[in-house]
């Protein structure tokens, strides 16, 4: 087993940091590089609006393109009542080489400030 230091992870930018107000996909991203586990993170202001509810999932393909399917990482539901911050950690073995974030935003003009990324180890060569 090979230990790598913690100074050696790097960021996976999924959704970049933004204020959302409806349902998006966020575009694929190619994780093939990576090795071991990937650390699945959210934060999120508390929602605005009228009943904001935010559902994210991260989702897997293999060719990122299409077939997408549920990897197994889901956030807890964000609301109005604060902030959230969650992380989730999947092993690399268990995803295919694509994952996006599928975010649902629902209630009366709901708005989240919010980013979702990933932290993990790149493959030594």
């Amino acid at each position: 087993m090979t230990v790598k230091a913690l100074n050696e992870a790097e960021e996976v930018e999924i959704s970049a940091a933004a204020r959302r107000t409806a349902t998006f996909q966020s575009a694929a991203v190619d994780i093939r590089d990576y090795e071991g586990d990937l650390m699945f993170l959210l934060a999120s202001s508390a929602g605005g609006g009228t009943t904001p509810t935010m559902d994210a999932v991260i989702e897997h393909s293999p060719d990122g393109v299409g077939s997408w399917v549920a990897s197994g990482v889901a956030f807890a539901q964000v609301t109005d009542a604060a902030d959230a911050f969650e992380a989730v950690v999947r092993t690399i073995d268990d995803l295919d080489p694509f994952i996006r974030a599928n975010v649902t935003i629902a209630g009366g003009t709901p708005t989240f400030d919010m980013v979702i990324g990933a932290v993990g180890f790149k493959k030594t060569r």
